[in-house]
């Protein structure tokens, strides 16, 4: 099934898929909660896994979709609080509301963003059709993310910190192939894509540190010291996973299709492509 994955398309901005639950949420309220957090990701990750020929369907691509804005407002939950033990505690609890049964009782506090709640509502429906296996083995890796956030807080020593970089990205990873639907869990290529997801998120987290280390340090979101030493020992630790994203060919079939997806997004930086094509009405 082919996506139009243009920030401004019906396929981002409308549901692809229905799954019970949908029905009590307006179109302005999903546009909302779903165009935010990590969305424009998505289309990196359908191009990869075209590039693996990998058919993702409706109900797969739809999760993909709440999976990646959930995410994003959840990462901001978290990075933005004062109170980052309080916060974490916050997300846990949310976590048990949301897929233990306690749904009906699940609320965002008051000093979150507005989408949140919806967005981690949403998902919730999407998950539905999994088998409990495959939500507990979801609701692990979430957990995983949210106590990460907290020991990269604590963290002093730079591998230590790599290591939980790392650990991140392989649940984070997990978040993506972990939640396709039965159909595509049976197409062959799935294992390989789900190491490119890996490999990538990998690279973007460590990228992303050796070049934030000295903003993270200062707002408290890791006590690794803010040096030019750290920040190369950290940057190092890229190679093997830009490596492994482009050989062998495969690799780099599937991670060409994705830049290429996500150019199709928007040619924009992320936080400028959110700005400027947010939910329109």
């Amino acid at each position: 099934m082919s996506f139009d994955l243009r920030a401004g398309s019906e396929d981002i901005r409308s549901p692809v898929h229905i799954f019970p639950g949908d029905e009590h949420f307006s179109t302005e309220t999903y546009r909302r909660a779903v165009f935010s957090g990590y969305i424009s990701s998505i289309a990196t990750i359908v191009g990869a896994a075209e590039g693996y020929g990998l058919v993702v369907d409706t109900d797969t691509f739809e999760r993909w979709k709440r999976i990646g804005a959930t995410a994003g407002l959840l990462d901001a939950f978290l990075d933005e609080s004062l109170d980052l033990r309080q916060a974490s505690s916050l997300y846990d609890h949310g976590l048990s509301l949301a897929f233990d049964g306690g749904y009906d009782l699940l609320h965002a506090p008051d000093w979150a963003d507005i989408r949140l709640d919806p967005a981690v509502k949403l998902l919730r429906n999407s998950a539905s059709p999994l088998s409990s296996e495959t939500i507990s083995t979801l609701v692990e890796s979430s957990r995983f993310i949210g106590a990460a956030t907290l020991k990269k807080a604590l963290c002093v020593d730079v591998r230590e910190y790599v290591s939980l970089l790392r650990q991140e990205a392989f649940h984070s990873s997990r978040l993506i192939h972990g939640s396709v639907s039965d159909d595509m869990r049976a197409q062959a290529g799935l294992d390989t894509f789900a190491l490119w997801c890996t490999r990538a998120i990998e690279l973007g987290a460590l990228a992303d540190s050796t070049w934030d280390l000295w903003a993270d340090n200062r707002r408290g979101r890791t006590s690794v010291k803010a040096t030019l030493l750290n920040s190369a020992k950290i940057a190092l630790h890229a190679y093997r996973p830009a490596r492994a994203l482009s050989r062998p060919r495969p690799n780099r079939r599937a991670t060409l299709k994705a830049l290429f997806a996500r150019s199709r997004f928007s040619l924009w930086p992320t936080t400028i492509a959110m700005r400027r094509y947010a939910a329109p009405a």
